[in-house]
C-alpha cells in the first residue's frame, strides 16, 4: 500500500464546519488515481495532507505506512524530496534558476539526481532545447514541463498533482497529460491527481469523487 487515508477528519481554525469527514482510501503502489469535486470541496487540502504539507485534525495519513502526522518540519522536507513530490497549476518554478538548474533542484537536495533519468525526462518533454532558459522566457505550456520534470526527476513513489493542465490550452492539456502518464509510469510512481476534466480523470487507474466532505469511488459501486 502506497497512500492510505483512514478516518480523516480536517478543519480550518476560522471554520465550525469540516472540510473533511471520517475520509478513508488507500492507493496502491504505481496506481494512478484521479480526484474530482466541486470547487472549494477541499481537493487541494486533501493533495495538502497526502503530501505533508498540512495535518489532520483526526485519523492517520500514511505513505509506506509511515504516519505523516509524526513527522517533524525537517522529515517531512525529506519526505518530499525522496519518495513524495508534488506539482502544482501555479508552476513554482524558481525565476533566477534557468531550466537544468529548476529540474535538479529537488533531486540534488534529496541526493537522488540522476543524469540519465534526467536526460530521459528533458528529452521526451521536449525541453532539451530550453535548458539555459529562465522561466520568464518560456510558455505557460513549457512551464508546466518544467515542473513536471522537476517532480518526476527525484523518481517519486508518490506523484502529487493539482489540476496540472488547468492553465493550458485544450491541445496543450492533452499533450502534457499523455507525457506526464507516460513518464510516470516510466519512473514506477503512483499518481493522485487533482482535475476538473472527467476526460482526464477517464485516463487514469481510478476515480474518486470528493462531495460533502466524503470521498466515494466514481462511478459509486454498487452493493449486491
Amino acid at each position: 500500500m502506497l497512500l492510505a487515508f483512514k478516518n480523516v477528519t480536517k478543519r480550518f481554525a476560522k471554520q465550525a464546519r469540516a472540510v473533511f469527514t471520517d475520509v478513508s482510501f488507500v492507493m496502491a503502489k504505481g496506481e494512478t488515481v484521479a480526484l474530482t469535486g466541486e470547487s472549494g470541496a477541499g481537493k487541494s487540502t486533501l493533495l495538502h495532507l497526502a503530501g505533508a504539507l498540512d495535518r489532520v485534525d483526526a485519523g492517520t495519513v500514511t505513505v509506506n505506512g509511515a504516519d505523516l502526522s509524526a513527522l517533524n518540519d525537517q522529515r517531512a522536507s525529506q519526505l518530499r524530496r525522496t519518495q513524495v513530490a508534488l506539482v502544482f497549476q501555479q508552476f513554482n518554478l524558481i525565476p533566477s534558476l534557468c531550466v537544468r538548474q529548476n529540474i535538479a533542484l529537488h533531486a540534488q537536495l534529496g541526493r537522488r539526481l540522476d543524469a540519465d533519468w534526467t536526460d530521459h525526462l528533458t528529452q521526451n518533454l521536449g525541453l532539451s532545447p530550453f535548458l539555459e532558459r529562465y522561466p520568464e522566457e518560456l510558455s505557460g505550456g513549457q512551464q508546466q514541463r518544467v515542473a513536471i520534470a522537476r517532480a518526476l526527476a527525484v523518481r517519486p513513489q508518490l506523484l502529487l498533482a493539482d489540476e496540472p493542465t488547468g492553465n493550458l490550452d485544450e491541445k496543450a492539456s492533452r499533450d502534457v497529460m499523455r507525457l506526464m502518464l507516460d513518464l510516470t509510469r516510466d519512473a514506477g510512481s503512483g499518481l493522485l491527481l487533482v482535475t476538473h476534466s472527467t476526460q482526464i480523470a477517464g485516463q487514469l487507474d481510478r476515480h474518486l469523487h470528493l462531495a460533502s466532505g466524503r470521498v466515494t469511488e466514481h462511478p459509486p459501486t454498487l452493493t449486491k
